[in-house]
């Protein structure tokens, strides 16, 4: 079948992902990855088009504008596959469409579908997405909530979506349902959305979205509390597991995978490398601070994080010549709150602008671009996936980012925000067995940094 790939900003506490905002910018590549992954056989394959296509779609889910068309077929398989893993957005299965409530109900009809998962009728939903701008040719642009649910019911009338049809609750359970490690018995999902590509309205299946966030959860380091997050002084704090969970994507990771993380510190990057079946991970870091005992957020003790105490510009030799990592995901030091240790063992001054934080950066990544160029580093194939500052403003707090870009220098931020820097890039000069894939933005208060994906081709 047909499908699309959605911004996970509207729907139920199923679909909808809390960190789709700052996260928006990774969709795209994070499902070409997992597309890549995947379908190896098709990796020459740009399954969204080309590259001016490509680049349309990431604005759109960027700003969550409306779904883009996945113009390569998925198999069930691989769908499945891509939709358990996939964070930033939510993968969508076209099951039919029509231009109107009549004809969309219509269609419904025509499926010949009656209840599935054990006579449970799917949860329906409409939805619209808060990027879509005045130029939108979706009919219900101007809706308000009211006339929006009179539409969706026109729809499903006298459907086996209906839910007039039966004594069942109109909705897919409470969220404490969500809380748990295992997925249970719930509801299917079916979506009425306004496709700006085929001009219709879709009707379709979200492949897979409660695995993806599933996925998350297990991500997170034990006792982890998304509202207690600080970073103050020389506090050292795990990244988010939903920030985590999508590098490990980006680095195509999977089970028996080894993974290195040479800036490790609570080894918050590691963890999903474990949760998808790594028997084990290794990091390195001055002084490496584990939260809890290294494993797994979901209790798994029997998998668990080597430590390795040392400095990344003397990254320790690997046990054999035949050894090597498949994977290296870090978020090197930023200079920012804490001063950073040279090769000297001296600490750092802190930095004062960007672009001192950025050649910084980039400084602390030289020795890990040479570790993996080299025989025993990172195998043919293997990706490397870091984060870097692009953007610092000393002037913008948080009260001021809540309403979006502001600041003395708002056409600095979007202008680093949106450009990839494909054509500036020298580090394939000065390492040409590695290749830059891209890069995608998060944004967040003052800040906006991106993570940067290289594959070793030799």
């Amino acid at each position: 079948r047909e499908h699309l790939l959605c911004p996970s900003t509207e729907g139920c506490h199923v679909i909808a992902r809390p960190w789709h905002g700052p996260l928006g910018d990774f969709a795209v590549q994070e499902f070409l990855a997992l597309y890549g992954l995947f379908c190896p056989d098709e990796r020459e394959i740009c399954p969204m088009g080309n590259a001016m296509e490509v680049e349309q779609a990431r604005v759109r889910l960027r700003r969550a504008v409306g779904p883009v068309a996945i113009k390569t077929r998925l198999t069930e398989t691989t769908a499945t596959e891509i939709g358990k893993r996939l964070v930033t957005g939510t993968l969508h299965e076209i099951l039919c469409e029509g231009r109107g409530e009549g004809e969309v109900r219509e269609a419904i009809v025509g499926l010949g579908m009656e209840k599935t998962n054990n006579n449970l009728r799917p949860h329906a939903l409409l939805l619209q997405f808060p990027g879509e701008t005045s130029n939108s040719t979706n009919p219900l642009r101007n809706y308000g909530a009211k006339r929006r649910k009179q539409f969706l019911n026109a729809c499903i009338q006298h459907t086996w979506l209906d839910p007039n049809g039966d004594d069942e609750t109109n909705g897919c359970g409470g969220r404490e349902n969500m809380e748990t490690n295992t997925i249970k018995q719930r509801r299917p999902h079916v979506c009425v959305l306004w496709s700006e590509h085929r001009q219709t309205f879709c009707v379709t299946k979200p492949v897979c979205p409660e695995f993806a966030i599933e996925f998350v959860r297990k991500c997170a380091p034990p006792h982890y509390d998304n509202n207690t997050q600080t970073n103050r002084g020389y506090e050292a704090a795990p990244p988010t597991p939903a920030l985590a969970a999508v590098i490990a994507n980006l680095a195509q990771i999977t089970e028996g995978k080894v993974t290195l993380d040479p800036f490790c510190g609570t080894c918050g990057l590691l963890l999903p490398a474990l949760v998808l079946g790594a028997p084990t991970a290794i990091g390195v870091d001055v002084t490496p601070l584990v939260v809890g005992d290294g494993s797994t957020g979901n209790g798994n003790r029997s998998k668990s994080i080597e430590i390795i105490t040392g400095n990344v510009f003397s990254l320790p030799a690997r046990r054999s010549d035949t050894f090597k990592v498949d994977a290296i995901v870090c978020d090197p030091p930023y200079g920012l709150r804490a001063p950073r240790i040279c090769v000297t063992n001296a600490k750092d001054e802190l930095v004062v602008d960007a672009v001192a934080m950025t050649s910084a950066t980039l400084g602390f990544m030289d020795p890990v671009f040479k570790f993996a160029g080299c025989a025993n580093g990172l195998a043919k194939g293997g990706r490397i996936v870091f984060l870097q500052p692009t953007h610092w403003s000393k002037d913008e707090n948080e009260s001021e980012f809540a309403h979006g870009d502001v600041g003395s220098d708002l056409a600095r931020r979007k202008l680093r925000r949106e450009n990839t820097d494909l054509d500036s890039d020298n580090t394939q000069a000065l390492h040409p067995s590695l290749k830059l894939i891209g890069t995608c933005a998060q944004e967040f208060k003052g800040m906006t940094r991106r993570a940067v994906v290289y594959v070793k081709i030799e």
